[in-house]
């Protein structure tokens, strides 16, 4: 059986394109209808629907130069005096 937007559609087995054993109960799948007149709504073509395509991850933003962390400058060491007249 399938869960429908109004209500259960059956299949047989037969109608499945791809191997049946390997159907899990949840699976999403696409179908074409078709309304019989004897025994009622029933999928043909039975397939799993295909797995949407993963989505791109988010590229990290570029950092410009005016943002761009900046190594801080060094200072040059003090020296003492030398001593006059030595």
């Amino acid at each position: 059986m399938i869960s429908a937007l109004d209500s259960d559609v059956f299949f047989h087995k037969a109608d499945f394109r791809g191997e049946f054993f390997d159907l899990q109960v949840g699976d999403k799948v696409v179908f074409e209808l078709l309304n019989d007149t004897i025994s009622g709504k029933r999928a043909q073509n039975v397939r799993v629907a295909p797995k949407p395509a993963p989505r791109a991850a988010k590229p990290a933003p570029k950092a410009s130069k005016n943002t761009a962390a900046k190594p801080a400058a060094k200072k040059a060491a003090a020296r003492p005096a030398a001593p006059k007249g030595r």
